[in-house]
């Protein structure tokens, strides 16, 4: 009943009382029709969204407050994350001694760019020792086992400086290697540290804090409500028998019980292709022609969203109808019409009938 009442009060505003007739008796008379879809919803805020954890812990504070302003980025609340701040400490400690390692004056490299100093000034004198034993070989004035020993002794100082260069760039690419998976972990410590603090995805307002400091956090419960605190939408739910009726741009009238039976006009903005199977409804976005000066999200609403509407139709009660096209002339004589848009009191004649003829309450 009551939402036959709000229904009335919002589209038949432009009809008058019913007709004044003889009892089960009238006549088609013209005036003003509205054929409209019935909605029920809620206020909600732009950009509105719940605010989730990513891990689970306890809540350590709130970093702001109920009603209070933020921008994107800011910090709103903080879940205790003692594991996660020693992980990451641990993880720099390994990155600043990646880093030393890998660096310029890295002790590891030093000592292989000693032994590579070593082996080269080696691999230098053997090289001098092999031409000259070789030379004093060549004019009978050495034995070819100085000449041969100082060969040999010049390869295998070539092999130890060659190794000791290899050695040094092996060392090299494994410590450059462990500097980037330092990085790594160190990013991927620190991100997991940053998840325990929880931050706003906007700028705007917010509406709802959901849990107190010392209590259980988990991903699947919401933390707060924060939505743009300048800018407001109505959230329609339409039935599934009248969603096809419904398209963008179409006039809203709605009332909200926050200010009784006073009506404001908005237009259907977003139609959600998606049926709720629990509700059979779906959800439609409507955006205020006008909005009231003060409104806050849940807020209630009942709406009709205008389908068709003329301003001269000839009309009859609808409860004169027998099934959707038929009337009576008589009392007992039964006639076919054509009907047009309707309400829930009014349906248009197109055809069959005019403002002359009787017809009679079945």
């Amino acid at each position: 009943m009551r939402i036959a009442n709000k229904i009335r009060v919002v589209l038949l505003f432009l009809t008058i009382a019913a007709c004044q007739k003889e009892k089960g008796k009238t006549k088609p008379e013209y005036k003003p029709l509205i054929e409209a879809v019935y909605a029920s919803g809620k206020v909600k805020a732009f950009n509105e969204y719940k605010v989730f954890s990513t891990v689970s812990g306890i809540l350590q504070a709130h970093k702001v407050t109920e009603g209070d302003t933020v921008y994107a980025g800011q910090l709103i609340a903080v879940i205790q994350s003692q594991a996660s701040d020693l992980r990451f400490e641990n993880a720099k400690i390994l990155l600043d001694a990646a880093r030393r390692n890998a660096g310029k004056n890295s002790p590891i490299l030093l000592e292989l760019q000693s032994v590579i100093n070593t082996a080269k000034a080696k691999l230098r004198e053997d090289s001098v020792n092999m031409v000259r034993y070789n030379s004093l070989y060549a004019q009978n004035a050495g034995t070819a086992f100085q000449a041969e020993k100082a060969t040999l002794d010049f390869t295998t100082s070539k092999n130890n400086y060659n190794a000791a260069l290899k050695r040094y760039a092996t060392t090299v690419e494994q410590l450059g290697t462990e500097l980037k998976n330092a990085e790594k972990q160190t990013q991927l410590n620190y991100s997991a540290k940053n998840d325990f603090n929880i931050r706003s995805l906007i700028n705007g307002k917010v509406f709802a804090l959901y849990k107190k400091p010392g209590e259980i956090i988990s991903p699947q419960e919401p933390l707060a409500l924060i939505g743009d605190h300048k800018k407001f939408m109505v959230q329609l739910i339409i039935d599934e028998l009248d969603i096809n009726k419904v398209n963008i741009g179409q006039k809203v009238l709605l009332t909200l019980d926050t200010y009784g039976e006073e009506v404001y006009e908005a237009k259907v903005s977003k139609i959600y292709p998606l049926l709720d199977p629990q509700t059979q409804t779906f959800t439609v976005e409507s955006i205020f022609e006008k909005a009231p000066s003060i409104l806050y999200p849940g807020m209630t609403t009942e709406a009709n969203i205008i389908i068709r509407q003329k301003n001269q139709a000839l009309v009859i009660p609808k409860s004169y109808l027998i099934g959707k096209d038929t009337v009576l002339v008589n009392k007992t004589e039964k006639k076919k019409i054509m009907t047009g848009i309707g309400n829930l009191e009014f349906v248009e004649v197109l055809q069959g009938l005019d403002s002359n003829t009787f017809i009679y309450k079945p």
